[in-house]
């Protein structure tokens, strides 16, 4: 239906100046103490990458669980908000609202906006809009024009719809792009109504994530090149749609929406892993059998952090690491009179 070589020619040409970025950070950091202001916090609207444990309270402890996550966490350590935080200073005050499972919105068939929802009670409004509206009800109705606002989402909105759609495909191509409007456009619209309201209400710092190129990780891997390849060519048409509607926002209202390249960083690593320091960035280091509840790791443990992905679909604590780097050369680019520190190590407590 779709050509991966294509899909690998396109992706060949952007891994230089990925390399680039990456390369560059290390003198971009040592020279980021500028005069400025700083962010006053971070606050957070995401889903599994970059929740800190809100699933987990919510479900009393029933998801992530214990034994196979760290602390609530969808990975074998902290996540890139929390290393994001501490590198800016503010890491006390972290306010994250994101939940594992989260979509963008609210669906027809998923009324409640997450996907754990038929798993666990009590999730209802949680998707990322939801997760605004709490936000703004404990603000009442107000934003802080000095905190930085992270919108993350979109991956929870199309893995099961595009899995089904992989699974019965329509006769033609173009049958299969209608397939593929029809589920993107509701992440498109989510994503830039999130945006749109923050802006209105005075929000001057927003860092965009795009969805990751999950097409690369091993739950999409396993089911061969052919659907893995077709599945990031759709991710990467989701993200420039989205794209194109923080483009349009920013004209409108003279103000940058910094974009933060998680698609990138995936391809990046997977394309070179190591320059990355990673041996395998194919396999799950992790799996958790959910029938029995028991765990098997691929190897040692201590050789996690040569893994990319901890479980069939989300990084290790490693990984995050690598997204928090690619996050703060965007967000210095975008917001340039903002102080960027090295991180405190803070007691919040």
């Amino acid at each position: 239906m779709h050509n991966t070589s294509s899909i690998s020619r396109h992706s060949v040409g952007i891994f230089g100046w990925r390399k680039l970025v990456f390369s560059m950070l290390a003198l971009i950091l040592a020279t980021a103490a500028f005069a400025g202001s700083s962010f006053s916090s971070i606050i957070v609207f995401g889903d599994s990458v970059s929740d800190t444990g809100r699933l987990f309270r919510l479900t009393h402890g029933g998801f992530p669980p214990r034994t196979a996550y760290f602390e609530g966490r969808q990975s074998n350590g902290r996540v890139w908000v929390e290393y994001l935080a501490d590198r800016l200073n503010v890491e006390c005050k972290l306010k994250d609202y994101a939940v594992v499972g989260a979509l963008s919105g609210p669906s027809t068939s998923v009324p409640t906006g997450n996907v754990w929802s038929d798993t666990f009670p009590g999730l209802d409004g949680t998707s990322l809009r939801g997760q605004l509206a709490r936000y703004l009800a404990d603000t009442g109705g107000k934003v802080d024009p000095d905190a930085l606002y992270i919108v993350q989402g979109g991956a929870n909105d199309l893995i099961d719809p595009l899995a089904a759609l992989l699974f019965n495909p329509p006769a033609t191509t173009d049958e299969f792009m209608q397939a593929v409007s029809e589920i993107a456009t509701p992440t498109v619209v989510n994503i830039a109504t999130i945006t749109g309201t923050l802006k209105a209400l005075g929000a001057h710092y927003i860092a965009v994530v795009n969805v990751p190129d999950f097409g690369k990780a091993p739950r999409l891997v396993g089911y061969g090149p052919v659907a893995s390849g077709t599945v990031s060519l759709v991710v990467q048409i989701v993200n420039e749609a989205v794209g194109a509607q923080l483009d349009g926002l920013d004209a409108a209202t003279g103000s940058k929406t910094a974009r933060i390249d998680i698609y990138g960083v995936v391809d990046a690593i997977v394309a070179d892993p190591a320059h990355y320091g990673f041996t395998n960035v194919t396999g799950q280091f992790m799996t958790l059998d959910p029938v029995t509840g028991k765990v098997t790791y691929a190897a040692e443990k201590h050789h996690a952090s040569q893994w990319l992905f901890w479980d069939d679909l989300h990084p290790t604590t490693r990984g995050h690491e690598f997204l928090t780097q690619s996050a703060l050369v965007t967000l210095h680019a975008a917001f340039p009179a903002i102080s960027f520190g090295h991180g405190g190590g803070k007691d919040c407590h």
